[in-house]
């Protein structure tokens, strides 16, 4: 993410603050883990990246929520016809296995009763 920021607006122009360096556990809250505070730390480093930058964080993460959902309704779409398709498929191939099955002298009822109406 930091790599694909440079390169969005320049190398050079953001400073990187490490997450790890100046890492230290939080006294007011002790049962925050290292990895909750190298968590937290990124977190700080990304904020201020994105700040450096220009780029208001919240529209960011609104705008990836909102693809995240048209993603997800696409998916949905695609579920749903992929398991109309599949139905309508197995009714065809039942079929076509109804009317292959048939006897010889079964078919020329079928036809001769369907002529006749």
């Amino acid at each position: 993410m930091i790599a694909e920021l440079q390169d969005m607006i320049g190398a050079g122009t953001l400073e990187v603050v490490s997450g790890q360096a100046g890492l230290t556990v939080n006294p007011t809250r002790p049962s925050q883990s290292v990895a909750e505070e190298t968590l937290t730390a990124e977190n700080d480093s990304l904020r201020l990246l994105l700040e450096q930058a220009g780029i208001d964080a919240k529209l960011l993460l609104a705008q990836a929520g909102i693809d995240a959902k048209e993603r997800e309704a696409a998916d949905k779409l695609q579920k749903l016809v992929l398991g109309e398709l599949h139905h309508r498929i197995k009714n065809t191939l039942a079929t076509v296995s109804a009317i292959a099955s048939l006897k010889p002298s079964d078919r020329h009822q079928r036809s001769a009763c369907a002529a006749s109406h």
